[in-house]
């Protein structure tokens, strides 16, 4: 019988992956990131990615960020950009009593407002991948969080077993893609032509039985 296969992810590299995929749908051109909330028992809850607010169209934020050169404050992009972790979980669909003692994955190390959503909603660890460029709002947070029991991890993974593992997962695909895709396709083709032809009969033989009907009817007044 052979064995599992060696070299998986760990649950770090797993779930840190996972934000770093869901940061690929960020709008931002400068500072995509991407989070993913899990339970104790290392079940998924949400995912999140910075950008604009519901309902507000992406060209409509200063992604330059020209605001801070102008000294206009609604060019400012960070004015209207709803940040990964915060998204994470307010996008939340189920009962936030889930995120208690839960881990969150992040991109970036939180900001202040992020890490006030990560504190009042009971998750108890967090794990970045980058840290924040502004070491007086890294000590805020820490603060918070440091207050409130919150652990907070540095990633240790690479990155570069990420895209390994990602690449061999694509190549596998392609390979059973390539092998399967012409017989599967016969396989949905001839089953489609079978309901259309099944379809076709049945529909013939609802006509021949109104035909006969009407037949029957004349018949009888006669």
């Amino acid at each position: 019988m052979p064995g599992a296969r060696e070299n998986r992810l760990t649950w770090d590299e797993y779930f840190m992956g996972l934000a770093v995929f869901t940061m690929g749908r960020s709008p931002d051109p400068s500072t995509r990131v991407g989070a993913c909330v899990v339970s104790s028992d290392n079940r998924i809850l949400s995912l999140g990615y910075n950008g604009a607010p519901t309902g507000m169209p992406v060209h409509e934020v200063s992604w330059d960020d020209i605001g801070e050169k102008t000294g206009n404050i609604l060019e400012q992009k960070n004015i209207y950009t709803c940040h990964a972790e915060a998204n994470a979980i307010d996008g939340f669909m189920g009962d936030k009593s889930n995120f208690r003692g839960a881990t969150i994955y992040t991109v970036l190390f939180p900001c202040t407002e992020c890490a006030k959503k990560i504190v009042q909603n009971g998750i108890k660890k967090v794990v970045y991948c980058n840290t924040y460029p502004y070491p007086e709002f890294v000590e805020a947070t820490m603060k918070m969080f440091q207050y409130a029991g919150v652990t907070v991890e540095s990633y240790k993974g690479t990155l570069d077993n990420l895209v390994s593992q990602m690449d061999s997962a694509i190549t596998e695909l392609e390979i059973k893609r390539k092998k399967y895709d012409a017989k599967i396709n016969k396989l949905i083709k001839d089953f489609i032509e079978t309901e259309e032809l099944k379809e076709s009969y049945e529909r013939s033989l609802i006509v021949k039985k109104s035909s006969y009907d009407k037949y029957v009817k004349i018949k009888r007044k006669r």
